[in-house]
């Protein structure tokens, strides 16, 4: 992710041919212009994360990351976290209590103007077939909920996926809410992209179909090669981050977004929508009634 700035000022790196020039002393600050910081956050999303309902076995098997994937999508479809009998899934950590703790300390006691908060996994969205905070619903929400506290100039970055993407937790209600809050920006990646395995041919299917949380309109991805930059504005206080791909061309953009943002309500974290939201277990019951429905049928003609 590559960073630059406008109206800020600059530092000059010097060779060591002239020793005073190196040796002497910075200029004195402009009496006009204040210190600006710029708050980088990153996660360790592995070290204290729990396991799933049923452990990914990616690296064990063969062709195991798109095995791992349907039994994700099963796991949410069928909100399997919610009754595993075996351990618990639906409270399993992800930071550990630890992080968290500084976490909570490095946004709410920070003087920064600019946050930049790194997931290596998304969080915002409801595709259930890629690792994500959406696996785990409690750690999520309580992630949202100190995420949208007001912070100055937050963004959220994510990647792992193998795709760019732009996420707003305003998404689901923006036509009814004026607010102006953090954007998740996942740029992903320099090498992969998600239509190169043989099971790629799913990708962009899926991508359309879990759109919920998706920035703006639901075609705001990029399936290809791709990288990501921040231009921060300090004159006017806004920050925009630009989605690129392998040439150079911008493929995704946020806009110019204020340092300022809103604290996000309960209702507004209500209205982000999930990954585990059940959403197989309607048809799978329609499917059985109907099954059922043909057998009985069945049967009550051979009595006649």
């Amino acid at each position: 992710m590559t960073l630059t700035h406008h109206g800020a000022t600059t530092t000059t790196f010097k060779d060591d041919e002239n020793e005073e020039e190196e040796d002497a002393p910075p200029p004195p600050p402009h009496p006009q212009r204040r210190r600006r910081q710029v708050k980088l956050i990153f996660l360790d999303t592995r070290w204290h994360r729990g396991k799933h309902c049923i452990p990914s076995v990616a690296t064990k098997i063969k062709s195991g990351a798109g095995f791992s994937a349907a039994i994700r999508w099963a796991l949410a479809g069928f909100k399997v976290n919610q009754w595993w009998p075996f351990w618990e899934c639906w409270t399993t950590p992800v930071l550990g209590e630890e992080q968290w703790t500084w976490l909570e300390h490095e946004l709410n006691n920070s003087q920064a103007d600019v946050h930049i908060v790194v997931s290596s996994i998304q969080v915002l969205t409801t595709n259930p077939t890629v690792e994500s905070w959406g696996h785990f619903p409690q750690e999520r929400q309580r992630l949202l909920s100190l995420l949208g506290q007001g912070h100055s100039g937050l963004m959220l970055l994510s990647g792992d996926v193998h795709q760019g993407e732009i996420f707003d937790p305003l998404a689901n209600h923006h036509h009814q809410n004026t607010k102006h809050s953090f954007l998740e920006v996942t740029s992903s990646g320099l090498t992969h992209f998600c239509s190169q395995p043989f099971y790629g041919f799913l990708c962009e299917p899926l991508l359309r179909h879990y759109h919920q949380n998706r920035y703006q309109t639901v075609d705001n991805y990029f399936i290809g090669k791709n990288y990501g930059t921040i231009q921060i504005n300090w004159e006017l206080e806004t920050a925009e981050i630009f989605v690129k791909n392998e040439l150079g061309k911008t493929v995704l953009q946020t806009g110019p977004r204020p340092f300022a943002q809103d604290v996000l309500t309960e209702f507004d974290l209500q209205q982000v929508a999930a990954t585990v939201d059940g959403h197989m277990i309607r048809p799978v019951v329609q499917i059985l009634m109907a099954l059922m429905a043909i057998v009985l049928i069945g049967y009550y003609a051979k009595l006649k």
